[in-house]
């Protein structure tokens, strides 16, 4: 369409366009804004945004071309139609779901909001049952293919000529109706498809509670309901594969991949109880008794292992535990609350960084990591 500029504001490539007319929508009442480009001469506007002053909308974009844009060009506005007509069908069908949702179970829609990838609307009730929401997708469809006519018209509050579904907001002189055939009618300033036939077809997605008394219904309709069905369905088959199943349904092929990786968490824990228990019987055998200590000293301990090594020892009479892994890192576990007293002593001796209590310390060697006589050694210059 052609208009006219009436105001423009520039700052390096930003712009902002007042024009005389527009069919470029602002977006409100859950529906995004449009977007699109104004054409001048020798330049062009990319439109992202807008914004609504004194009742005026201006466009916000990205100015291009060599000439600025001056109040009185006549330029042409061309909008993005596919993103328009999407949300046309997205809002059409929320019209007839809402309605649905009151005429069969007297649920009022308390919101709506339409999203790249689906729509919701927030319904107040305290209980939303499957059998509910497939009658109402049946019926909202049948009701879709009847063809029905969506029309609007202005009015004064007071000579609304037909029952409303929703109860206009108080202080509004004059009311824009949207009517859906005799199906239903309500305020609303947005955007709508001619025909119910457009919006076909209209799939809720999922449903899940916001509030005690607030359910959200997500959906999708019209040609972004094929696309997004497709996506689903892409990704469903994928994940079969993925689990090496080739038929469905899923669920079973998840919980087969569930038993195996809990079988596999099962030996792998039995593997590590073995381990354990082997490490820890040869620690005890090679053990050295200084006093009152039972004294370990293991080299290449597994150390994701040591806590059950921990464990283990202490169970078999070992009361003192000096472990180091290839990394560098090391444990220090006495029963008798010597563990920080060697940590002290092995910090002067070594390049160490490291902490923990009196039973048990850990850290890392920084530089050149002791060998396990080297360790002994430390430990009995504490217990003598």
């Amino acid at each position: 369409m052609k208009s006219v500029i009436e105001d423009v504001i520039i700052s390096g490539r930003s712009i902002e366009i007042l024009l005389e007319d527009t069919l470029l929508y602002p977006g409100g009442g859950g529906q995004p804004h449009d977007t699109g480009r104004i054409l001048g001469k020798k330049w062009s506007a990319d439109i992202t945004l807008h914004r609504v002053s004194n009742d005026k909308v201006w466009h916000i974009g990205t100015l291009f071309g060599s000439v600025i844009p001056e109040p009185g060009e006549i330029v042409e506005v061309v909008l993005n139609w596919k993103r328009r007509y999407d949300f046309m069908q997205q809002h059409t069908a929320q019209h007839l779901l809402s309605a649905t949702f009151f005429r069969l179970y007297g649920l009022e829609t308390e919101g709506f909001q339409i999203f790249d990838d689906h729509s919701k609307i927030e319904l107040r009730t305290e209980s939303l049952s499957k059998e509910m929401l497939e009658t109402v997708e049946i019926v909202t469809n049948e009701v879709a293919k009847k063809g029905l006519e969506v029309t609007t018209y202005i009015t004064s509050r007071g000579e609304v000529q037909e029952e409303l579904r929703k109860v206009p907001k108080e202080g509004l002189k004059f009311l824009r109706i949207v009517s859906i055939g005799n199906y239903d009618s309500v305020p609303c300033g947005g955007i709508h498809v001619r025909n119910t036939k457009e919006v076909l077809p209209i799939k809720i997605l999922r449903t899940y509670k916001k509030t005690s008394s607030i359910w959200r219904v997500e959906f999708v309709a019209g040609y972004r309901a094929f696309r997004v069905l497709n996506d689903i369905l892409e990704d469903y088959w994928k994940s079969l594969g993925a689990l090496n199943r080739s038929t469905p349904p899923l669920i079973d092929a998840i919980r087969a991949f569930e038993d195996e990786i809990t079988k596999r968490i099962s030996e792998e824990r039995i593997w590590k109880y073995k381990l354990v228990k082997t490490i820890v019987k040869f620690a005890r055998a090679s053990a050295v008794k200084i006093g009152r200590e039972i004294v370990a000293v293991l080299e290449d301990i597994p150390w994701e292992l040591r806590d059950s090594l921990v464990k283990e020892a202490s169970a078999h009479g070992i009361t003192m535990l000096v472990g180091v892994c290839k990394e560098g890192k090391f444990l220090v576990f006495s029963s008798r609350g010597l563990a920080k007293e060697i940590l002290q002593l092995v910090s002067k001796l070594y390049k160490i960084k490291g902490g923990g209590s009196r039973n048990l310390v850990q850290g890392v060697f920084l530089e050149n990591v002791p060998s396990s006589r080297d360790l002994l050694n430390v430990v009995m210059k504490v217990l003598r």
